[in-house]
Formats: C-alpha cells, structure tokens, sequence
C-alpha cells in the first residue's frame, strides 16, 4: 500500500518542487525533508496540502476512501457526471470534519471541537464561517502573555478554526503555543491551547489547566489553590511546581480547549 510521502510524491509534477512547497505554504527545505523521511509527516501539514490541492485529507492520510474533496451530500450533475466540487466554505468545513475524524474526535449534534489553524485571518472572512465556527487568532510566542484588546497583526501566525459551540467568550479567547515537556503527556510539546482572557479567577479555575505570566513569558501548568499560595503544577513529575501569593496577578486565563498532536 501507498505511504503518506507518496502519495505527495504524486501531486508534485517533475521538478516542481520548490512551486508545490509555496503552494503548499512551508519552506522548500521543509517540503524536501518530509519526502526524504528527514522530517514526521505531520497531519497539520496533509491539512494544508488537502486544502491547498482540493483533495481529500483522509484519502492523504490513509489513502481511503475518494481522492476528490466532496462535500457531504453533494451529488453528480447529470447522467454519468461526477460529483459537483465543493465551495470554498464547504471545502474548509469538510477537512475540520475530516481532520476531527483522524484524530478520533466524536462529532455529535452540536458540533465536537475541530481546528485548523493554518487558515489566515483573510481566509477566515472570505470562507463566511463567523455562524457555525470561530476564527480565534494564533499568537507569535513573544504576544503570547499579551492582552486580547492589545493584539497586532503582526502578532498573529494565523487563525484556529474552532467550533463557536465550544467557546465561552470567542472575542476574549487567543490560542497560544505549549512549548517543551512540563504538561506532558497531557499537553505535548507543540499543542495549541485556546486561553479565556476572561476567566482569571483564581478561586474559580481551582485544578484547571491555566495560562499564567511567568519570567516575561508565558507558561501552561495547572493551577491549584490553598489559602496561603497558589501552585503551578505541570503533568509531567520531572519538573517542579512553581509557587506564588494569592494575591499575585499572573493569571492569563483558562485553557478551555487543546489541539494535541502526538509524535
């Protein structure tokens, strides 16, 4: 059976590399390691590809199933005709559905959480998603510890694609990086968390996961509260917890949501 690599070998024409890597949005050097097995084939770099190709991310992945995008419940166009190709805002809805699928995420009646979080702000408005989904700004690492209100353009990698459904507050919720292995194996290196500005109660969010100030930066861990101090606790026992007063103003806000990605 056909692997991930070639599979993208066949969408490359001869010596069109380099154009395919701009397509496809990754540096050159980056589209040359994943097919030489230098680099994992990450399921966020087949989402861009599906998108960018008008293909289905399960049949990349797996190589099941129908190699055309086609939107659920669209059907062929006159006698022997294929399937009509879907909008643009289909073809973005069905690879969060697709992508929600691969990563075993059940999708019931209000929809289950999904994100792509490659999709670009401009993207995000053209594709009309504002009623079913919410288009939550990526934050560079240095905006991370930065307020909602006090964000920038250039602050911004691009925008996670969630589910509004799945939301308390859309217009006071960033998504940030989770950087290195405190939080695992909850939180792996490289997830994504979506962080409510406007949960900061210290006393509420007791045992919640967290986003807290911490050496000019920002930190993931989870919070736990006594009378006398607050604990930051990460998942993984190799690191120590970090302490301060109650009374300290470090909380971000409340990790409400995660996209994990293993290996």
């Amino acid at each position: 059976m056909a692997t991930e690599r070639e599979r993208l070998h066949t969408l490359i024409p001869y010596r069109a590399q380099s154009a395919k890597a701009k397509e496809w949005g990754v540096p050159a050097s980056y589209l040359s390691d994943v097919l030489r097995g230098r680099r994992p084939v990450t399921l966020e770099f087949l989402a861009k590809v599906a998108l960018a190709e008008n293909i289905s991310l399960r049949w990349l992945k797996t190589g099941k199933g129908r190699k055309e995008m086609v939107a659920p419940g669209a059907v062929a166009e006159g006698p022997g005709a294929d399937f009509a190709p879907p909008s643009e805002n289909e073809r973005l809805k069905e690879l969060v559905r697709e992508m929600a699928d691969l990563v075993g995420l059940e999708m019931p009646g209000p929809p289950g959480a999904a994100i792509v979080h490659f999709v670009t702000a401009a993207e995000a408005e053209r594709l009309e998603i504002s009623e079913e989904y919410a288009a939550i700004p990526l934050l560079a690492d240095p905006a991370a510890a930065g307020a909602p209100t006090e964000i920038k353009d250039s602050d911004i990698e691009g925008q996670c694609i969630i589910y509004r459904s799945r939301l308390r507050n859309p217009a006071e919720t960033t998504c940030i990086w989770v950087r290195g292995d405190s939080m695992e194996p909850v939180l792996p290196d490289r997830s994504i968390v979506a962080v409510n500005h406007a949960r900061a109660d210290a006393a509420a969010l007791n045992n919640r996961i967290v986003a807290v100030f911490h050496d000019g930066g920002v930190t993931v861990k989870r919070l736990q509260v006594s009378a006398d101090h607050i604990l930051l606790v990460p998942e993984n026992r190799l690191h120590s917890p970090l302490v301060f007063s109650p009374d300290s103003d470090r909380i971000i806000g409340a990790v409400e949501w995660a996209w994990v990605q293993f290996g």
